[in-house]
């Protein structure tokens, strides 16, 4: 009967350190905002004429305001790919 005794005395340390909790890893989010201006909206330009070689002036705003934003949306792509690579990690952007 002692040598049981003496064997739970033994055991039981072992036992009780199986049982501890492990703490909760830490989970940190990170906000990266692009610029505000990269954020505005872009020029729609209007229709102001009524003659036919207005349409080309029309067209010509038109694609320079498309490029325009592009290059806004290639800034903000920038700007996100500087972010991962600072962090270190990527998520999914997809």
């Amino acid at each position: 009967m002692r040598a049981l005794r003496v064997l739970c005395c033994l055991c039981l340390p072992a036992l009780t350190a199986c049982s501890a909790v492990s703490p909760e890893p830490r989970i940190e989010y990170r906000v990266v905002a692009p610029a505000a201006h990269l954020l505005a909206d872009c020029p729609v330009p209007e229709w102001a004429g009524g003659e036919w070689a207005d349409l080309v002036d029309l067209a010509e705003a038109r694609r320079a305001a498309l490029v325009g934003c592009n290059a806004d949306k290639a800034a903000v792509r920038g700007e996100v790919e500087a972010a991962i690579r600072a962090f270190g990690a990527r998520d999914s952007m997809d």
